[in-house]
C-alpha cells in the first residue's frame, strides 16, 4: 500500500537522516532536513498521522473548560517589512510574510468585505483577504483563516466549489518536500474537514499536485496526484483514477472545448481527453521523455492549439520551456534573451515549477521557477523582478489583476505582470526554524526563517534581511538592541541598535550549518555573551572576542543547544547538546557549571536508545531540565518526556498519559512547576497541569496541524504577575499566549507580595543551593544563614535586580542540619525560609 509514496520519497531519501543537518545547504533541502530531525522520518504517512489525532483526541480533559478560553494569538510578523539598509538597496521587494502553494480568486464571499481572494501557504493553511475602505483612496486590509481545524500538515493544492459557497477541496503534502495525508474536504468554510479517500488501491496519494471544479459541470473535479489523474463526480466525495500510475505534474482545461483536458506526466510524457477526463491518449510529440522529474502546462485561452510545457530534469534543473502551436503533437523550445534558456530551477525543479498565459495579451506568456519569466511574444523570455524568489502559482481574476505566489507571499500586478505590488501579502504565515525573544523587552526578538533569511521585531515593528535561508537568530537577553542571525553558509549577522543596521561577525562557521543561542542568565550586571554551534563544536562570544569551548570535538554533529540559568556571581551556565551519533550513549553532551570539561557519554541512562533527545532548561531553577524524545518510535509509547533535578546525571519518567507524538520543544512555567507546555511537529501543542501525569491538547485560537519550532517563556512576574508563552513556528509565524498559574501551587513564596518573593532550591552540587528572587527594584541585600541555635554561619551581601535575580549560597563546609536563611533588604524588612542542609 506505500507503493504511491515512492516518488517523492526518491528526492527525500537522497538526504540521510541528520548526517546532513550542519553542511551547507539551500532551498527546500533545509527544511527536509529539519523536518527529519523532528520526525525522524521523510513523511508522516496517513495510517500513522491518524493514529496519532485519535489518540490526541481521546485525552481526557482534566481541567475546566476556563483554561480552553486562553486563546493563542497572532503575534507576526504579517508582513515582514524588508530591511533594505543592508541588502539590495535598489531592490523592488516591499515585504514578505510565508510560501504561497496555491491561488484561487473570484471565490464565493463570505461578507461584503470578503475580497475573494484566498490562498494555500504551505504549512500555515488556507486565509482570505478581507478590505475595508477608509476614504481617500485608501484602505485596511487583513487576512482571515479558513483552516485551524485542518489536520494537513502540509499543503500542495486547493479549490473551491464556483457557486456553493464554503465547499473547499485542499490536497496535502509539498513537491521535493514531503508527502502528505491525501484529499481533505470541508462544507462549512473550513470549520470542520473530513479526510477523502480517492482510488480504491492509493487512498491517500502522496502529492496532489493540482485541483479544480469543473466550471461547466461543477459537480466534477479534476485532480492530478502522484499517482496519476483521478476525477470526482460528486463534489469530491468519491474518486475514481483514469490515467497510468505515474506522478501526473501538470493539468489544464481548453477553455474553448471544456471536454478537452491535457496531463503532463512528471517525466514529460503529455496526454490528452476529449470526454471530460473519462479517456486519456498520449500525444507523440518531441518533448525530451524519461528526461524530466516535473511539468507544468499551461494552454492558450484563445488559440487552444496552443500548449506551453515547463519542464525541470533530474537534476532538478531546468530542461527547457517548449511551446506547441499545433496541440501538443511538435514543441519548439523557448528562449532567454534571443540565446539558450539558462537554468531558473537552482537544483529545485519539482519543488518551484509553473507556466500560464495571460487572458489580457495572449501574446504574453509568464514561466516561474526559481526565477521568474515574461515573455511579449510567447517564445523569447525576459527576466522580471516578481519581489522574491521561487514560484509556485499564477492566476488572473476576472477583472485581469494577475496574482503570484512565491516563497514570499502573494503579489498582485495590474499592467500584466510588469510591476507588482505587496498590498494583500499580509499573511501569517513565515516559517521559523529557530528564534530567541529578549527577557529584557519581549518586543525585541530574532530568528532564522525558510525563504527570508533573518526576520526580527522591535518596537517598530517586523523586519526581514531577505538574505537566502536563515538557520537561527536571537536577540539578547539583557540588551534587546543586540540581535543576532544566522544563514545557510554559516553567515552570522548583529544588530547593536534593535535591527536598523547590521554588520557581519566572524566567519567562525563559515560555510557550515551554524546556530546561535544566547544564554538566559537572570543577570544584568555583566550581559550574557553568545553562544554558536556548527558541526561538532561550540563557540562563545564575550564582548567582540569569540572562543572555542569544546577542546575536543564532539564525536558527532551537533543538532541542538540550550543554556540553563545561572547565578550573578558564577561564570558558567549548563550547557546541553543533543548530538547525531549512531551510539545512544554519546547523543547527549553536557557541560556542568562546576567545571569546563565536558561530560560526553553516559548521560542517556534511563532513556530510550532508538530516538534523538532535546533538553530545556526550567526558566530559573539551575540543574533542573526536561528532556524530550524526538520522533515517534516503537518506545515513544509511555517514554516521550523526562525531567532531572540534577543536571542530566539521572532522569524522570515524566510521559504521563502522553501519544506517541513527535515532540520539539518544552516549555515549564516559572510559577508553578506542575505546569508544562510542549509543542509538536504537526499536532500542535499539549499542556499539562500535574507535572506530566495527564496531558491535554492546548491548540484553542491557533492551527490544530502548527509545527511548533520552540517556545520562550517571558515571566513579567515581577511587574504584574503574568506569564505569557510566545511560540515560533514553521508556517504560522509567531504566536503567543497568556499562561496563567490558576491552580494550588507548589511553592510558598508566592503568599507574599511580589517585591519579596525568595525561593531555596536544591542544585546537583553538594553543599550548594540557589536563591532565587523575584523583586521590582535593585538593591544590596544581606543573606544570613543562621543554625538551630541561633548562630550565624555564614554572611554574604549580593545585589539583585529588578525582576529575577539568583545567588548561590554554599553550605559545603557547613554542618547537615536545619537551617534558616535570612535575607535583610536595605529598608531593614526581612524574609526567611528553612532549609534542611543534608546533601
Amino acid at each position: 500500500m506505500r507503493k504511491f509514496y515512492q516518488i517523492l520519497i526518491f528526492f527525500i531519501s537522497s538526504t540521510i537522516l541528520f548526517g546532513q543537518a550542519n553542511k551547507k545547504i539551500t532551498g527546500p533541502e533545509k527544511q527536509k532536513n529539519f523536518l527529519k530531525q523532528i520526525w525522524g522520518k521523510e513523511s508522516i504517512l496517513p495510517d500513522e498521522h491518524r493514529r496519532i489525532s485519535a489518540s490526541l483526541e481521546s485525552l481526557t480533559k482534566t481541567y475546566n473548560n476556563t483554561r480552553e478560553d486562553i486563546l493563542w494569538q497572532t503575534f507576526g510578523p504579517s508582513p515582514a517589512t524588508y530591511n533594505k539598509k543592508v541588502f539590495f538597496p535598489n531592490a523592488k521587494t516591499q515585504n514578505a510574510s510565508g510560501r504561497i502553494r496555491d491561488i484561487a480568486v473570484d471565490v464565493q464571499k463570505i461578507d461584503e468585505f470578503d475580497t475573494g481572494i484566498r490562498v494555500l501557504s504551505a504549512t500555515g493553511g488556507i486565509f482570505g483577504v478581507s478590505e475595508i475602505s477608509i476614504g481617500g483612496g485608501l484602505s485596511l486590509v487583513h487576512s482571515f483563516n479558513l483552516s485551524k481545524s485542518l489536520p494537513a500538515i502540509f499543503t500542495s493544492a486547493f479549490a473551491f466549489h464556483p457557486y456553493k459557497k464554503g465547499l473547499i477541496l485542499v490536497g496535502s503534502g509539498e513537491p521535493f518536500i514531503t508527502c502528505g495525508q491525501g484529499l481533505f474536504r470541508s462544507v462549512d468554510n473550513g470549520e470542520t474537514w473530513n479526510q477523502v479517500e480517492m482510488d480504491l488501491h492509493f487512498r491517500y496519494p502522496c502529492l496532489i499536485h493540482k485541483i479544480f471544479f469543473d466550471p461547466v459541470v461543477p459537480n466534477v473535479v479534476h485532480a492530478t496526484t502522484s499517482n496519476g489523474y483521478m476525477k470526482s463526480e460528486d463534489e469530491g466525495l468519491s474518486w475514481n483514477k483514469y490515467s497510468d500510475n505515474i506522478d501526473m505534474t501538470g493539468l489544464v482545461q481548453d477553455k474553448n472545448s471544456w471536454s478537452t483536458l491535457y496531463c503532463a506526466g512528471g517525466n514529460g510524457q503529455l496526454y490528452v481527453s476529449y470526454d471530460n477526463g473519462d479517456n486519456w491518449n498520449t500525444v507523440a510529440s518531441n518533448l525530451p521523455l524519461n528526461e524530466s522529474y516535473h511539468s507544468a502546462l499551461a494552454i492558450d485561452p484563445v488559440y487552444s492549439n496552443r500548449l506551453y510545457v515547463f519542464m525541470s530534469n533530474k537534476d532538478n534543473r531546468t530542461l527547457g520551456l517548449f511551446k506547441s502551436i499545433d496541440k501538443g503533437n511538435s514543441f519548439t523550445t523557448c528562449t532567454f534573451n534571443g540565446g539558450p534558456m539558462v537554468d531558473m530551477h537552482w537544483s529545485q525543479g519539482y519543488y518551484n515549477n509553473v507556466v500560464e498565459v495571460s487572458p489580457i495579451d495572449n501574446e504574453v506568456v509568464f514561466a516561474g521557477a526559481g526565477n521568474y519569466l515574461r515573455s511579449s511574444n510567447t517564445t523569447d523570455y525576459q527576466a522580471v523582478d516578481p519581489h522574491h524568489a521561487d514560484q509556485h502559482a499564477i492566476v488572473f481574476d476576472s477583472k485581469g489583476t494577475m496574482y503570484l505566489g512565491n516563497d514570499g507571499g502573494l503579489f498582485t500586478s495590474t499592467d500584466n505582470g510588469i510591476t507588482y505590488s505587496g498590498k494583500y501579502n499580509i499573511f501569517p504565515t513565515m516559517q521559523f526554524y529557530h528564534a530567541g525573544v529578549s527577557r529584557g523587552n519581549p518586543n525585541y526578538m530574532s530568528g532564522g526563517t525558510q525563504d527570508n533569511g533573518t526576520v526580527y521585531r522591535n518596537n517598530e515593528g517586523w523586519y526581514t534581511l531577505l538574505n537566502g535561508d536563515g538557520t537561527s537568530g536571537c536577540a539578547h537577553h539583557d540588551i534587546p538592541n543586540k540581535m543576532y542571525g544566522s544563514d545557510n553558509s554559516g553567515q552570522l549577522r548583529y544588530s547593536n541598535d534593535g535591527g536598523r543596521n547590521w554588520a557581519t561577525d566572524i566567519d567562525i562557521c563559515w560555510g557550515k550549518y551554524m546556530f546561535v543561542e544566547s544564554e538566559k542568565s537572570n543577570v544584568v550586571s555583566g550581559p550574557n555573551s553568545l553562544l554558536a554551534y556548527c558541526e561538532r563544536d561550540v563557540f562563545r562570544q564575550i564582548g567582540s572576542t569569540w572562543s572555542k569551548i569544546t577542546p575536543t570535538s564532539m564525536a558527532g554533529t551537533i543538532q541542538y543547544i540550550t543554556v540553563s540559568n545561572k547565578s550573578s556571581t558564577a561564570s558558567r551556565a549548563n550547557i546541553y547538546l543533543s548530538i547525531e551519533h549512531a551510539d545512544p550513549n554519546f547523543r547527549i553532551a553536557v557541560r556542568r557549571r562546576d567545571g569546563d570539561s565536558w561530560s560526553t557519554r553516559g548521560n542517556t541512562n534511563g532513556l530510550p536508545n532508538d530516538t534523538y533527545y532535546r533538553i530545556f532548561p526550567h526558566p530559573y531553577k539551575f540543574d533542573v531540565a526536561y528532556l524530550i524524545c524526538l520522533s515517534t518510535p516503537a518506545s515513544g509509547f509511555g517514554n516521550k518526556v523526562f525531567k532531572t533535578d540534577n543536571a542530566g546525571l539521572s532522569w524522570t519518567n515524566i510521559t504521563g498519559n502522553m501519544p506517541n507524538v513527535p515532540l520539539t520543544c518544552l516549555a515549564a512555567h516559572p510559577q508553578n512547576d506542575n505546569i508544562l507546555m510542549v509543542g509538536t511537529a504537526g499536532f500542535g501543542f499539549l499542556e499539562s497541569i500535574d507535572g506530566g501525569t495527564s496531558w491535554n491538547t492546548s491548540n484553542e485560537g491557533t492551527a490544530v496541524s502548527t509545527i511548533v519550532s520552540g517556545i520562550d517563556v517571558i515571566d513579567s512576574t515581577s511587574r504584574n504577575g503574568s506569564v505569557h508563552l510566545i511560540a515560533y513556528t514553521l508556517g504560522n509565524s509567531f504566536i503567543k499566549r497568556h499562561w496563567p498559574n490558576v491552580f494550588v501551587n507548589n511553592i510558598d513564596q508566592y503568599e507574599e507580595k511580589a517585591a519579596n518573593r525568595m525561593e531555596i532550591i536544591n542544585t546537583a552540587q553538594s553543599g550548594n543551593y540557589q536563591i532565587h528572587f523575584t523583586h521590582d527594584k535593585k538593591e544590596t541585600i544581606t543573606i544570613n544563614a543562621i543554625s538551630s541555635n541561633g548562630q550565624i554561619i555564614k554572611t554574604q551581601k549580593s545585589i539583585i535586580y529588578p525582576g529575577n535575580s539568583d545567588i548561590e549560597l554554599d553550605l559545603s563546609s557547613a554542618s547537615y542540619g536545619l537551617y534558616v536563611v535570612q535575607t535583610i533588604y536595605s529598608d531593614n524588612s526581612t524574609v526567611t525560609r528553612k532549609l534542611i542542609h543534608n546533601q
